[in-house]
């Protein structure tokens, strides 16, 4: 996975994406175990291969909060904080 995402950055300056699968749930609803995993699934890839990311909102639909994640190079964290204020 880590070759991957490499090949696919060495293209462009980083990579933009949504945060989660699914809209989140509501305070109290209860998830099986599989869409509570289904839910991260996007976020762990950057823990997985060492690359900075980071979450912002970036609305809402049907009043639930939508975010965007941004994944970017190795050692480029800065860049990363960079897009996350320029998006917000």
């Amino acid at each position: 996975m880590q070759n991957e995402f490499n090949a696919v950055l060495k293209k462009c300056d980083a990579l933009i994406g949504p945060a989660m699968p699914i809209f989140p749930w509501k305070f109290g609803e209860k998830l099986d175990p599989i869409e509570m995993y289904a839910a991260d699934i996007l976020t762990v890839s950057a823990n997985l291969i060492g690359l900075p990311a980071g979450v912002i909102p970036i609305g809402e639909i049907n009043n639930l909060p939508v975010a965007l994640q941004i994944h970017g190079k190795k050692f480029e964290d800065n860049a990363v904080l960079e897009m996350m204020k320029e998006i917000r």
